[in-house]
């Protein structure tokens, strides 16, 4: 399979859009700090736009402005400065040891979602405040966010079960 079309089948990660959607609600600014390239990035999004449009920065790995890439914290700085917020006033979740070592040197509080085949205890010792198994196990009272994921996933099956 060619690359551009393992791209197309990118899926969105569990929880992710009901999580998106209540930052969203909450008037929270949202952001997008990745390694992939523009075109990239364009071909992953496509399938999913009405997410990705609720994210006013966007900052990908061949950014003019990014001297160095993940794990050098330019991306996050570069992000956080769009957003018009200070890096330690940013939560951020991450998926690789790479984009985690970047939030954290520039700041940022950092909410890591690794591959369930990665190893977490990595991800704690490096310094990741918080290490999930997936976005739907997000409760954000930690964070002072009124965001419970994981209580709304249980509702969603509950309901389901009831037919």
């Amino acid at each position: 399979m060619e690359m551009n079309e393992l791209l197309e089948e990118c899926r969105v990660c569990r929880g992710a859009a009901m999580l998106v959607n209540e930052l969203e609600a909450r008037e929270m600014p949202l952001g997008i700090a990745t390694s992939s390239g523009g075109e990239g990035w364009s071909i992953k999004m496509q399938k999913h736009a009405n997410l990705f449009d609720k994210f006013r920065v966007i900052v990908t790995g061949d950014d003019p402005s990014i001297l160095h890439g993940k794990p050098a914290p330019d991306m996050y700085l570069s992000a956080s400065d769009r957003l018009g917020v200070r890096p330690e006033e940013c939560l951020v979740f991450e998926d690789s040891k790479a984009g985690c070592a970047s939030a954290i040197s520039a700041g940022c509080h950092v909410v890591a979602v690794p591959d369930r085949r990665c190893d977490k205890t990595d991800f704690w010792e490096m310094g990741c405040e918080e290490v999930l198994g997936s976005l739907e196990e997000f409760k954000g009272e930690k964070w002072g966010l009124d965001v419970d994921i994981r209580r709304m996933v249980g509702e969603r099956k509950r309901r389901s079960r009831r037919g």
